[in-house]
This record gives structure tokens, sequence and C-alpha cells, in this order.
């Protein structure tokens, strides 16, 4: 005779413990302002340039606000980003989280300049809902004028283990 206590224990167990690892996806669409920056040449290659900037953005879609303090370290418009944010969401909870990514600029038909961004991004901490949720995904931005930016990110969150 087979002992089916510890099989139906360990199905019993997996079913209950499924629903806490479920994932929940989220993201946003943002309009970004640059509200200082600093450009800091570094005089190892030609181009090459130190950016620190603090930019706000507005979400589109629930009216949520972000501000990001960001560092580009480029040659020529190309290179890596990384930095820090905060979300603070309509009903005030704060999502902080940390980014980086890859810059890329490209001279378009006019001749102009267009700079796109790309990149990953994960929650650090956070107050109310987000105090116990662990997030992360993905981002792009590109530039559509002198200090402005449009950019995408989505994600999804986690109650934390």
């Amino acid at each position: 005779m087979v002992n089916r206590g510890p099989v139906l224990a360990a199905v019993l167990l997996l079913a209950f413990a499924v629903p806490t690892l479920a994932q929940e996806k989220f993201g946003d669409k943002r309009v970004y302002h640059t509200i200082k920056s600093e450009a800091i040449p570094i005089a190892d290659k030609e181009g090459h340039v130190l950016v620190v900037s603090e930019t706000r953005g507005y979400d589109l879609q629930r009216g949520s606000n972000a501000v990001n303090r960001v560092v580009g370290d480029l040659i020529k418009g190309n290179g890596r980003t990384f930095g820090y944010g905060t979300l603070t969401e309509t009903d005030g909870d704060l999502l902080y989280y940390s980014f980086e990514g890859k810059v890329t600029t490209l001279t378009g038909s006019t001749g102009k300049p267009s700079t796109s961004a790309e990149g990953t991004w994960m929650s650090t901490g956070g107050t109310g809902k987000w105090k116990d949720r662990e997030a992360r995904g993905t981002w792009k931005n590109a530039t559509v004028a002198p200090d402005t930016s449009l950019a995408e990110w989505e994600g999804t969150w986690q109650l934390k283990k």
C-alpha cells in the first residue's frame, strides 16, 4: 500500500505557494523635462563628457510624477547612463528605483542629431504599497525637443519574499 500523505501535502503546498509567486504588470508613458544639467568634459578622448542632470516627468496616463537624477558617460553622444529616481503616485505612495542603460545618438537626414536611450530599472525601496513590493523592468526614452523627452517604461512587481 502506498502512503499518499506526503504526496498530497506537497501538492497542496505547491497549490497555495504558486499565487504568491505571481507577478503584476504595470507601466506608463511620461514626458520628461530637464530641470538642471551640467556637462563635464573628460580629456581622454575627443567628445568625451560626463553629464549630470535632474529630470522631472509626468505620467500621461495616471498622473503620477517622477524625479530622476541621471549620469551620462558619453563619447560624441553615445555611451551609458545610470541613476536613481523617485515615482510619486497620485495616492502619495513612493517608489524608489535605480536604472541603467545605453544612449545612442544618430544624425538624421536633416543633419540634426536624434538621441534615444533604453535600459533596465529595479526598485530600491518605497512607501505605502511599494514598501512590501519588489519591481523591475525596462524603459525607452527619446529626445523630442531641447530639454524634453518622451519615455515609456514597463515592468512587473511581486510581493517581497
